[in-house]
């Protein structure tokens, strides 16, 4: 998911570190008031625990590895001034027999306390992925956000995703395409209800289905909030806006509506021209 920052001084600066399988992940943040946070740094390590197969317990040559990657990482939460750790092992530490001895190890080396979640809590945090990716914070009360989706029909848009909320985004939304970041960074925003909305270049990666969906959204919602609507895509325009304003050469040069700007020979009446010439 992607990160914001707030103007407001952090009250407090996190690692949380995800024990998997083949690899363990730590996020620094810096969490703000608002709820918004900025990453301060990432580390991946390499662990494979289960290189020769788990066999219901990790191997020696296993944990020293896991034992490696926790030392590093804590040396990184040191000189970061971290606060606070948060560490949750799941599947291969989870149900490996030694997985309780390797935790005990790690706490006592390098002072991480590692919590081993369940699989139905896994699957749990899974399901706030899409969510979280919303709201930008663990306080997200699922009636406000159930009313939240159904208000914009955002609904219909979560069924289109690949497993709808359980959806795991990825880092930096790696899972997800160009349009569907696009949505979620749509929905994200009209979550924290504003009066103002700038959308730059908002459907420029977006195919035509969910171009229209988008669209259709922002139709609704330019009678509640102020919308400024920036692109290049002049074929989309006229179903959005009440008015047009034509930048060229680095300054707005006219500001009408769609059939009053069609009536003056100007870029944008240019371009509908030329396009209709094209389809006679």
């Amino acid at each position: 998911m992607s990160d914001t920052t707030s103007t407001s001084e952090a009250t407090k600066r996190i690692a949380a570190i995800d024990l998997g399988t083949n690899s363990f992940h730590a996020v620094l943040v810096d969490i703000y008031p608002d709820g918004s946070f900025r990453t301060v740094n990432k580390l991946k390590e390499m662990v494979v625990l289960g290189e020769k197969g788990l066999e219901n317990k990790l191997s020696r040559e296993a944990m020293d590895r896991g034992l490696e990657a926790l030392r590093r990482i804590k040396f990184l939460c040191d000189s970061h001034h971290v606060e606070t750790i948060l560490a949750y092992a799941t599947s291969a530490i989870r149900e490996a027999e030694n997985g309780g001895d390797f935790i005990k190890e790690a706490e006592k080396e390098t002072g991480i306390r590692i919590r081993a979640i369940s699989g139905k809590m896994e699957a749990e945090l899974i399901g706030l992925a899409i969510r979280y990716s919303i709201a930008l914070s663990d306080e997200m009360d699922p009636q406000t956000m159930e009313e939240f989706f159904q208000e914009y029909q955002f609904d219909k848009f979560i069924q289109m995703l690949p497993q709808g909320l359980a959806t795991i985004v990825g880092e930096e939304g790696i899972n997800l395409s160009g349009g569907q970041k696009q949505m979620v960074g749509l929905m994200r925003a009209l979550y924290k209800k504003p009066q103002f909305l700038i959308l730059d270049e908002f459907t420029s990666a977006m195919d035509r289905l969910t171009e229209n969906f988008a669209l259709d959204c922002i139709s609704k919602i330019k009678s509640e909030i102020g919308v400024f609507f920036i692109t290049h895509r002049l074929s989309i325009v006229p179903r959005i806006a009440d008015k047009i304003s034509v930048l060229e050469k680095k300054s707005i040069k006219l500001t009408d509506s769609h059939k009053e700007l069609l009536k003056h020979n100007n870029f944008y009446s240019q371009y509908w021209n030329e396009l209709l010439n094209l389809n006679e």
